[in-house]
């Protein structure tokens, strides 16, 4: 299959995938409202209704009026959904990890079979609750299947993205063929054969490396381009479907949209068992077999060692060695681990608390003075509010390809241009290895730098949107609007996922990013729980004091997500990302401040996804 087509599937998947949740996670909750309406008799019921039959002339609902009950079924709502909340969430946050290490063992098809069996039974037993009327608690079981395989959505999610990842690899490992300069020794005669010039005739030939001093500078900005692109799509499924399901409910009922899941959910199932094995297209047995033994001899004295005696060779070479223990295993497996990737992953956590997590809270925060907005204005102004990332997201994407892409791809070492000036207009340029491994060194810190310093004001521009959201709440109309368009606006530029990703994806090798992309999932769930759930309580405990309080103290997490992301910018540090990404990988684990960085070949070679 062409990597065109595969692309164009992945995408498919992840955005049927995200159809199916939004439809999934908003007729629940209003079939949740609708029943206990019926059993409380709020809402008289209907012909075959036998689940509220005999329950509206219940005791505990005698000498209890409208409003009385109406708050009942607030509180009931409440307690399932957050039920729903810390068995998905609990449960997911010990699954997804595992999921990690399959896709390196078995490939990304069987973690994304594993993951989207579960999310496809959690699907199925919701549709058949709106379907067939069946108990309500069948919703909070249905959260155990997509939980245990995998995390749901959220396991999903992971894989298509090192599915992108891996079809990146594939182009960078073709480009490097096709590219590559092999250098001679000193002492040969015969030159090292040159590198032919290539003339760009459009956009798409600008953003091609020139050389292979730059294939990985420019497959780490297509690969940002993609992902970008990818969460694009997804959130603008997002927006639309939470806009329309409503309408399409209020029409033509649950039952329609009980239809609608099963659907979604069995073009999904076929979909992804056409997937291919993107891992296939880059992993090679032999290397990785070669490039593990040494990695683990390496790791054994240097990463793993808890003494120097336990660093020396056996006074007996026959005999057998010990077996490993369970905690030396988890640490050679995550030996890949170094404290610029925990940096980041924390970062990545402190923000994902806020980003999606302040809608219910915005449900809240509209209707309530000074902005006193009606249902469907606050529906549409949140809409809105995740269309305008989807388009900003797509506007990055194009800034990309048409400028910092072509950048990347066009080599900039003195050395190049030194080769450039010294050959007539019908020679070929020429370099040495030496001059091919200093500017992929150069292109590579180049292309870190450039999207560290993006996620870093990516952060700042959020915390900046924040702090207009709480102070909007201070003011009357018509200047609290103006507040909080300014902070809509800003929030638009919350697309830190995809440079997050794109970032630590080249920080390790890409035997690992199935396990790399599942700690970035634990964080993203883990973030999403924390602030999902201690978010709404601080606001319902500030809201008497100040409305905007609870966005302040977004304002903080996210100030802490920028410092913890702004000391990497410094040059000369032990934190400095660049040469961290570079190959001087950050033995783990360690005293933070006694590091000592070293010059490792293996980050460079030609497995590492940089």
């Amino acid at each position: 299959m062409k990597r065109s087509a595969i692309y164009a599937l992945v995408f498919t998947i992840g955005i049927l995938t995200v159809a199916t949740a939004t439809c999934i996670l908003f007729s629940r909750m209003q079939y949740l409202v609708y029943r206990l309406n019926k059993v409380s008799g709020i809402t008289p019921c209907g012909e075959g209704e036998d689940f509220c039959q005999g329950t509206a002339n219940q005791s505990q609902f005698d000498g209890m009026d409208k409003t009385a009950r109406e708050q009942w079924v607030q509180s009931q709502s409440a307690f399932v959904a957050t039920t729903m909340s810390f068995v998905s969430g609990i449960v997911g946050l010990f699954t997804i990890v595992p999921l990690g290490f399959i896709s390196d063992r078995f490939g990304r098809k069987c973690g994304l079979l594993i993951a989207y069996t579960g999310f496809a039974i959690e699907a199925v037993l919701n549709a058949l609750v709106m379907l067939l009327n069946l108990p309500l608690w069948i919703l909070i079981f249905a959260t155990l299947p997509s939980s245990i395989l995998g995390n749901g959505l959220y396991g999903i999610m992971t894989q298509l993205y090192v599915c992108i990842v891996d079809l990146t690899e594939q182009k960078a490992e073709i480009m490097e063929r096709r590219l590559s300069v092999v250098p001679q020794p000193i002492d040969s005669e015969t030159p090292p054969p040159p590198l032919e010039r290539r003339r760009t005739r459009s956009i798409l030939e600008k953003c091609e490396p020139k050389s292979v001093t730059t294939v990985q500078s420019s497959m780490a900005s297509e690969r940002l381009s993609f992902i970008a692109l990818f969460e694009g799509c997804t959130g603008i499924t997002l927006s639309v479907g939470t806009m329309a399901i409503g309408p399409v409910i209020q029409k033509f009922g649950f039952v329609f949209s009980g239809w609608v899941v099963l659907v979604l959910t069995g073009i999904n199932a076929v979909l992804s068992v056409f997937l291919p094995n993107t891992r296939d297209l880059w992993y090679n047995p032999a290397v990785k077999e070669e490039k593990s033994q040494e990695f683990d001899q390496e790791s054994r004295t240097k990463l793993l060692s808890v003494s120097p005696a336990s660093t020396e060779d056996s006074p007996n070479p026959s005999s057998p060695l010990p077996k490993k223990s369970c905690c030396l295993a988890l640490k050679q497996a995550f030996a890949f681990v170094t404290v610029p990737i925990i940096i980041e992953i924390i970062a990545n956590l402190l923000a994902g608390m806020v980003a999606m997590t302040d809608i219910p809270i915005l449900n809240l925060y509209f209707i309530g003075n000074p902005f006193t907005m009606t249902i469907s204005q606050v529906g549409l102004a949140i809409g809105l509010r995740t269309i305008g990332c989807s388009v900003a997201s797509g506007l990055f994407v194009l800034f990309n390809m048409f400028y910092l892409q072509p950048r990347l791809a066009t080599p900039n070492a003195p050395a190049f241009e030194t080769s450039k000036a010294s050959t007539s207009e019908g020679d070929v340029l020429c370099l040495t290895g030496a001059e091919v491994a200093a500017e992929k060194k150069v292109k590579i810190l180049e292309a870190r730098r450039i999207i560290l310093f993006s996620l870093g004001g990516i952060f700042l521009v959020m915390a900046v949107s924040r702090f207009f959201y709480g102070l909007s709440s201070n003011f009357s109309k018509p200047t609290c609007f103006v507040l909080l368009f300014i902070g809509m606006t800003l929030n638009a530029f919350q697309f830190y996922g995809p440079l997050a990703r794109a970032l630590l994806s080249g920080l390790v090798t890409c035997e690992v990013q199935g396990l790399l992309y599942a700690l970035v999932g634990f964080a993203d769930a883990l973030g999403s729980f924390i602030g999902s759930t201690a978010l709404p309580a601080l606001f319902a405990t500030t809201v008497f004091m100040n409305a905007g309080f609870v966005f302040h103290m977004g304002v903080l997490i996210l100030a802490l997500a920028f410092v913890l992301t702004a000391p990497t910018h410094t040059e000369g540090t032990g934190m400095d990302f660049g040469r961290a990404s570079l190959g001087m990988p950050l033995h783990f684990p360690c005293d933070l401040q006694r590091t000592c960085w070293r010059l490792n070949p293996v980050y460079l070679g030609h497995q590492r996804c940089i």
